[in-house]
């Protein structure tokens, strides 16, 4: 059984301003991690922290089409600096927004819906 550490978890994910404000959704998040009981979450982690070689030899140039990266200025994961270098492989276009986390999906859903909707219309 894993066991989440999911305080940190949700310090990483989410801003303190949005945690203090929103304390359903954080009770609803780590009642999620309390109720976990498989490893796919480490599992998962492992493809992400692992896979490097298998990204290395996609060819990530012949993707064609129109391509939007959007990350957080603050994501530990899914850092700017990653987004930017996917974008110059490809050609696309990137996003990065000032104070976003992890999860800003969650947290700055409007905003990101605004981006994705004005990039598909322009494209």
């Amino acid at each position: 059984r894993v066991h989440f550490r999911s305080e940190v978890a949700i310090k990483r994910w989410f801003s303190s301003p949005w945690i203090d404000s929103h304390p359903h959704m954080v009770e609803q998040i780590r009642r999620v991690f309390k109720e976990h009981t498989d490893d796919g979450y480490i599992k998962a982690y492992r493809v992400f922290c692992d896979a490097d070689e298998e990204i290395d030899q996609l060819n990530l140039a012949s993707i064609t089409c129109d391509s939007l990266m959007i990350t957080g200025s603050l994501e530990p994961g899914s850092t700017p600096a990653m987004s930017q270098s996917l974008a110059r492989e490809i050609g696309g276009r990137v996003v990065i927004n000032e104070g976003h986390l992890h999860m800003a999906l969650v947290e700055h859903a409007d905003i990101l819906m605004r981006q994705v909707k004005q990039f598909l219309e322009q494209s």
